[in-house]
């Protein structure tokens, strides 16, 4: 294809694909540049699903790519366009010229559709204003697992039956009238009952499901066409763990359900069926002459299993697999198995799995032969079995991990207490059973095939020996028993079916939930759609979903196929958000026996040997092939997933409102313009690890917008102490949460309850001291196993930070699993990219926008976010435009800062509020050696280059009128003169909205002369609103204070060279701290000001305190004032709680009290419901007695030192102490531990 270069260069130059992967596509096969010359261009084109249509008015040899299959984002309800560029060389006296083309676009045939304002990333298109009303609907993709009608449509009642075990069950009046069945209206001749096959799900989504199809019963006293109280229904089931016959290995193979050992059918009557009930057909089993053979033994078999270890990875906490559970691990394993009836000298087949080489095996002592061996299956075969209890050993000279043992022997036909399940002989043909001990009043089932179980009828019974024949054609298995034997149903539920399969079902957000949480979840489905117009929002109970997709059976499978369904049948746009409402871990079957909190199962990915494939939410929307966001190859991700993991109501509550508030009642305010980067430093002592704070400082300086302040806490900044743990780096932490940031983020090693191994930042203990319930960011961990939620024995700390009360996280993003460091920090870039440089992107969207555009690689599927994925990120989203900005600040002079506020290119003239202004220093350039313990440089040396802010020049509020606003400050003699990279950052907000803005890369100026000034600062220190002075003043001893500084100069910020605002207490024996940067100016002032700072703890008596501070020609002032301290006045114990509360699936909660004074004695004590106490601590004579906060960690273990059960405990904290009255007190507080294992 040849076209004029003056049709292409000089009038359009621009390419715009609707289709990420279709533009790479195009771009690096499709389109390839021959020729470049000034006569024009020559490509060579193949364009896939793209259809070339002329532009109206241009030549027609002009064309422009019209998209005739568009890649609807139908995760946001947005068009993906990526822009590529193409460089192309053009004669050098050409003068291209951009024409950008835009065209309305007709959504034909469908309605309008409100715009959902999210995901829209406005640096990623040429024309956002228009491309931001671009969300259609779509007709229903092609179904690809279209269900023909439920079964359940076909009648009004229902009755969920559960089973355990195999065998024979009955039903009677009483059972069905206590489920809640109008026992009256049954037709027993109409009773009918289905059943979905009890096994699990499978993995592959290309794999056909089961259906719930009706099995024949036998229904007792049905005839009068009233169900009595003597009428019965039988029906035979089977349990979801069982050996079933397998033709390739030529024997009864057993199968294990990962999930749950209930099984379940679903009873009903009556209804609209097409066909009659379906009841046991009779077959006739009389003995005749010929038969092919008799036999009086079968092939029986056993299986042994212990589930109570993981596959664990050397000795690491890592597992090969999450999803398979083995006996142990060790050189050797025995157990005693019991044996029936043997055939005394038969041959006996065993089958063992395990992982490693071969295996010796001994029976009875005796070593068995080994047949085969292949895939971690051993066979063996063996002749000294007998009836009774059997010996089976299994060693190796290494440690190996033992899954199970099977046993296949030769046993009479013998029933045993009136029960007995036997199977056919591996030989078609006529057989004749001869079957001993058989009792009078038996019944005798084929149960080859569940839906066609059969009664044998005629079979000749002489005293207790009984003779039937049959024909075996297949391997086929019987049940012979008395009512003596018949089960009964575990539980039964009246169910009303929910129809998730109809295709009118519609939503854009599915909220995914356990029934606990079903109503709270409602109150999140509406404030969802009342925030975000046009979207609807659909509440599921987990219930229904295993009701109707697995049928009736816990299989996390089950979800995922639900969300495939709706995304392919559902009518208008495929759901885009998914939201999982309840905790959940890998011991579905509780294994461990205390694995509590089960409420939305993870989806372990059942891949041997596979660390990758493991614990994702990301699992459950894989469609296509596992590892694939977009499976219909649309150029879009299919949904977006998010995760709720609550375990009480109360927890949920505190979600609840955390959402709402962030998004309805948000807290304006600087916070919201900060973003805060931990980094960590080399791991170990002389590891030669820079990475980690290279990739924070690269996150830092090109992926975050610059008006954004970004807070920098690398941890080569802070020296080690004892312990080898840097408590300055975590104080710094801590406190910079509690300030406030719209993303915390850390990088660098972890686990799910701690970051880095100098102790930064620690789950039990350090969670309790957040309190930023107003401020709370998004924090985000690149790092291993921080968001490993679903262990059974203990929580993670990316789901606790949400969970927490007084504050932690709105959303959480972490690895579930081990990860990649150099993978972790490119996945971090491009969450920040989709989330800073958006418009409105949600934190769910930007997570997994960016592991879409990053090819769904393993690593990032370990990634999960813990909130509502639909959350939109709170950042400021108005813009200050500069009006005078300066371009370079000079020492000891007056500057200043002018603007205007703006929504897009709209002057916003009625706005009225607060700007902040925040003036900086020139940037500081770190060249920091690795070190190790000592302190001392590893050899050979490994730098670490990196910037840190600049010291504050000023901070301080001014007014914003009409939409501008304006304000001076002054410049202290302590600047970095010759550095080029000042900023100045301006905050806005008028209580409802907020914006930002920046002045980057200001020069500093030499001096010029100034005045005279040598007189420091004047200084006042208040308490409760009242000036301390000379005299004495009384004080608690958790006392907060607040300064007001004044100079005429202004008041020195930069804390440079030790000119900071210093508080001491006792000349720095008690309490020594620098608080200039609690320092701020007055509104639209830069003389004066005022901070605010607590000292906590303070011993009773008198003592100094004194404030040190400097103004900005350098001149210092130093007040000082005498207090006392007392204690309150009436001694008490205040501010008690334990975290976490409930403890589930952990082995420790942290109590905390604060005492008003010292007491004599405080004890702690925890109780039974009943009254027992359990255990009990003294902690009189102890710093657990002295004034203030105090943290008490308990292990959840009695005076015995067992393990404390699931339940609710009280405890109770004591103290007596005297108060400044002189009255002895004692101050008690009550209150429940909850424990869930």
């Amino acid at each position: 294809m040849r076209l004029a270069l003056n049709a292409i260069i000089t009038t359009f130059l621009l390419l715009v694909f609707f289709n990420f992967a279709q533009a790479e596509k195009i771009f690096d096969s499709d389109v390839k540049i021959l020729v470049s010359d000034e006569n024009g261009i020559t490509f060579t084109y193949f364009v896939p699903d793209v259809v070339l249509t002329s532009i109206n008015g241009y030549p027609e040899n002009f064309k422009y790519p019209q998209i005739s299959r568009t890649a609807q984002n139908r995760c946001q309800g947005q068009p993906l366009l990526p822009l590529k560029f193409i460089p192309i060389g053009v004669p050098y006296d050409s003068k291209p010229t951009v024409t950008v083309l835009s065209q309305h676009y007709n959504n034909i045939g469908k309605s309008d559709v409100p715009n959902f304002d999210v995901e829209l990333p406005s640096q990623d298109y040429s024309s956002y204003d228009i491309a931001k009303n671009w969300r259609i609907y779509w007709p229903p993709i092609p179904s690809k697992t279209q269900i023909s009608q439920s079964v359940f449509d076909s009648s009004l009642v229902w009755v969920k039956l559960e089973v355990t075990d195999a065998g024979v069950y009955k039903i009677g009046r009483y059972e069905l009238s206590t489920a809640g069945v109008e026992i009256d209206e049954v037709d027993p001749r109409q009773i009918r009952i289905f059943y979905g096959g009890g096994a699990e799900l499978p993995f592959d989504n290309d794999e056909p499901r089961p259906q719930l199809y009706e099995i024949p019963i036998h229904v007792i006293g049905e005839d009068d066409g009233e169900f009595d109280g003597g009428d019965q229904i039988l029906f035979y089931a089977e349990a979801t763990d069982r050996f079933e016959y397998s033709p390739d290995d030529s024997r009864f193979v057993f199968r294990h359900n990962h999930y749950t050992s209930k099984n379940v059918y679903w009873l009903t009557y009556n209804g609209s069926f097409a066909s009659s009930p379906k009841r046991w057909a009779e077959v006739d089993g009389s003995p005749q002459e010929p038969y092919d053979y008799a036999v009086t033994s079968f092939d029986d078999f056993i299986h042994e299993e212990r589930e109570v270890k993981f596959y664990q990875k050397g000795t690491s906490t890592d597992y090969y697999n999450y999803f398979e559970w083995y006996w142990g691990w060790d050189t050797t394993f025995t157990s005693n198995v019991q044996l029936f009836d043997v055939v005394t000298g038969s041959e006996a087949l065993v089958v063992v799995k395990a992982s490693g080489g071969m295996k010796n095996l001994l029976v009875n002592n005796v070593e068995a032969g080994l047949i085969s061996s292949y895939n971690g299956i051993f066979l063996y075969n063996s002749t000294n079995f007998r009836s009774g209890f059997n010996i089976i050993s299994v060693t190796d000279t290494a440690k190996f991990y033992l899954d199970y043992i099977d046993v296949h022997y030769n046993r009479l036909l013998y029933v045993l207490d009136n029960k007995l399940m036997f199977s056919s002989p591996d030989s078609p043909g006529l057989i004749e059973y001869r079957l001993t001990n058989v009792p009078s009043d038996y019944i005798l089932l084929d149960i080859s095939y569940p839906d066609s179980v059969c009664l044998i009828v005629n079979a000749e019974l002489s005293g207790s020996e009984l003779r039937f024949q049959h024909y075996n054609y297949l391997r086929r298995l019987y049940y012979l028993a008395n009512s003596s034997r018949y089960k009964t149903v575990s539980s039964f539920d009246l169910y009303e079916p929910v129809d998730l399969k109809s295709a009118s079902n519609r939503a854009d957000y599915i909220i995914i939930t356990h029934g606990q949480f079903y109503q709270q979840s409602l109150e999140l489905a509406a404030h969802r759609e009342s925030v975000s117009p046009g979207i609807t929002a659909m509440v599921v109970d987990i219930e229904d979903i295993y009701n109707q997709f697995s049928w009736g059976l816990f299989d996390p499978m089950a979800i995922r196929d639900f969300l495939k369904y709706a995304y392919e049948n559902w009518s208008g746009a495929p759901p885009g958000y998914v939201m999982l409402v309840g905790d959940g871990h890998f011991d579905y079957r509780n294994n461990l026996g205390s694995s509590g909190g089960m409420f939305i199962p993870p989806f372990e990915a059942p891949k041997p040997n596979s660390t990758t494939a493991s614990a994702s939410d990301d699992n459950y929307i894989y469609f296509g092939q596992f590892g694939d966001l977009d499976y219909d190859d649309s150029g879009s991700i299919d949904m977006i997933i998010g995760r709720i993991p609550v375990n009480s109501t109360d927890q949920m509550d505190i979600v609840v409102e955390k959402i709402i508030n962030y998004e309805s009642n948000p807290t304006i305010g600087k916070w919201r313009n900060n973003i805060i980067i931990a980094a960590d430093d080399n791991f170990g002592d002389g590891m030669r690890e820079a990475f980690h704070t290279n990739q924070a400082e690269a996150l830092a300086e090109l992926h975050v917008p610059k008006n954004i302040e970004v807070q920098k806490i690398y941890m080569l900044e802070y020296p080690i102490r004892a312990g080898r743990t840097k408590p300055d780096a975590r104080e710094a932490l801590i406190s910079a949460i509690n300030n406030g940031g719209l993303i915390v983020n850390w990088i660098g090693h972890g686990n799910k309850g701690l970051w880095a191994h100098e102790i930064l930042f620690r789950r039990i203990e350090d969670i309790p001291l957040l309190h930023n319930h107003d401020k709370l960011p998004m924090i985000l961990a690149a790092s291993c196993s921080v968001g490993f939620f679903d262990d059974p024995n203990e929580q993670g700390m990316s789901e606790d930070f949400i969970r927490y009360p007084n504050g932690g996280a709105i959303a959480s993003i972490g690895a579930t699993r081990p990860v990649n460091a150099g993978q972790n920090s490119a996945l971090n870039r491009e969450i920040f990219d989709q989330l800073l440089f958006g418009d409105s992107t949600s934190f769910g969207g930007a997570l997994y926008i960016a592991k879409f555009l990053r090819g769904s690689i393993d690593n990032d599927r370990g990634y999960v976010i813990f909130s509502d994925p639909a959350l939109i990120a709170g950042k400021p989203s108005l813009e200050a435009h500069f009006t005078y900005r300066p371009d370079s600040l000079r020492g000891l002079t007056i500057d200043s800062i002018s603007g205007e506020i703006y929504q897009d290119s709209l002057f916003m003239s009625d706005f009225n509020g607060t700007v902040w202004v925040l003036v900086k220093d020139a940037l500081i350039n770190r060249h920091k050696a690795l070190t190790n313990y000592a302190g001392v440089p590893l050899y050979p040396p490994i730098y670490v280059d990196y910037i840190l802010p600049g010291p504050t020049i000023f901070n301080g509020p001014a007014e914003v009128s009409n939409g501008q606003f304006s304000t001076s400050f002054f410049i202290p003699k302590d600047i970095t003169y010759g550095g080029s990279r000042a900023r100045i950052y301006v905050y806005f907000e008028n209580g409802f909205v907020d914006g930002s803005g920046v002045v980057d890369s200001i020069s500093i100026a030499g001096g010029i002369s100034a005045e005279a000034d040598s007189i420091g600062p004047t200084i006042e220190i208040l308490y409760n609103g009242k000036m301390l002075n000379s005299g004495l003043t009384a004080v608690s001893a958790n006392a907060v204070f607040e300064t007001r500084l004044f100079d005429l100069h202004g008041i020195n910020m930069t804390g440079s060279m030790g000119h900071g605002i210093v508080v001491k207490l006792d000349d720095g024996d008690i309490y020594s701290e620098d608080i200039t940067n609690n320092f701020i100016f007055d509104k639209g002032d830069w003389q004066q000001g005022s901070a605010t700072f607590e000292i906590s703890d303070i011993p009773e008596g008198e003592h100094q305190i004194s404030l040190k501070a400097w103004d900005n020609y350098n001149n210092s002032s130093l007040f000082t004032a005498v207090i006392r301290v007392y204690q309150d006045e009436y001694f008490s114990i205040q501010r008690v709680m334990n975290y976490p509360n409930p403890v589930v699936r952990a082995d420790s909660t942290v109590f905390q009290y604060m005492l008003t004074g010292s007491a004599e004695k405080v004890s702690l004590k925890i109780f039974s419901l009943s009254g027992r106490k359990v255990k009990s601590f003294d902690l009189t004579g102890t710093t657990y007695t002295t004034g203030g906060y105090k943290y008490v960690p308990y292990y959840l273990r009695d005076d015995d030192g067992d393990k404390l059960a699931s339940g609710v405990y009280i405890y109770k904290i004591e103290a007596i102490g005297t108060g400044v009255d002189g009255v002895r007190r004692k101050s008690s507080f009550q209150s429940k531990l909850v424990i869930l294992r």
